[in-house]
């Protein structure tokens, strides 16, 4: 029979049987913090959060923080992540940061259940970090702050983490949303990130105003994710993407009828 060398040392089981947590707000601690860099992807922050209180006492989230990103979404979290444990304030926005004087203080931290795709199990994802004294000791279990919702059954579109997409999935991502984007073998992921957020940038300043609705009268932004792809259907047109894509695509085709060009 064969034998296998085996060291464990340190090495905790993961309670709760791995199944996610509820999503909501939690007082946790900074279990372990490092500032790492892994082969092919930005030097970022490296966290493990630990519920500190409440039935689901010592479950742990794992989250990073992208140093690199020039993306508005990463800088945020950046700030975010450095004001929650006060090395940012209002009148300080410059320093350094030590990730040893992370572990061990105490935060709050938001998190929602990711479901299970692509033969991965549902997990929980960190959505925000706050000081314990902060602006999320306000909000209590299963709240989100605004502009955080979860979507439930809507159809609403959702905001994708770009950071957190392989090439594979930022292709996929491309093809669903009908971007006008060729990747190229010499890009680097975070070249087809920047080309997605100017694609999608450019999308939603193509769709019409709120208050000043264009084409034949009709105030795209009112619809429906759902009646977005109905008129899309019934006018031929693509139901692929996000609502500001459809959007921007039902006001291409109200130009395109008066110009006659073809729509996207």
């Amino acid at each position: 029979m064969a034998k296998v060398k085996f060291n464990v040392k340190g090495v905790e089981v993961q309670s709760g049987g791995g199944e996610p947590v509820p999503k909501g707000m939690y007082d946790c601690v900074v279990d372990s913090c490092a500032i790492t860099q892994p082969e092919g992807k930005d030097k970022r922050i490296e966290v493990v959060y630990a519920i500190s209180d409440g039935d689901h006492k010592g479950r742990k989230f794992f989250d990073y923080v992208n140093l690199e990103s020039e993306a508005d979404y990463a800088r945020s979290r950046v700030r975010e992540f450095l004001e929650a444990f006060g090395f940012v304030t209002d009148k300080k926005e410059t320093g350094e940061f030590d990730d040893a004087k992370v572990v061990g203080k105490a935060c709050k931290c938001l998190v929602k259940v990711e479901p299970a795709k692509d033969g991965w199990d549902a997990k929980n994802k960190v959505v925000s970090v706050f000081s314990s004294e902060g602006s999320g000791e306000d909000l209590s279990e299963g709240e989100e702050p605004e502009g955080d919702e979860e979507p439930e059954g809507d159809g609403e579109e959702t905001e994708v983490d770009l950071d957190e997409l392989d090439r594979a999935e930022l292709k996929k991502l491309i093809k669903d949303n009908d971007l006008e984007i060729t990747v190229m073998k010499s890009w680097s992921d975070d070249d087809i990130r920047e080309k997605i957020t100017e694609a999608l940038a450019e999308a939603e300043e193509d769709g019409p105003e709120d208050d000043e609705p264009e084409g034949e009268g009709a105030d795209y932004s009112s619809l429906s994710v759902e009646e977005l792809r109905t008129t899309c259907k019934e006018r031929g047109l693509s139901d692929k993407g996000s609502q500001k894509i459809m959007i921007a695509r039902l006001t291409k085709d109200d130009e395109a009828a008066k110009d006659g060009d073809e729509p996207f």
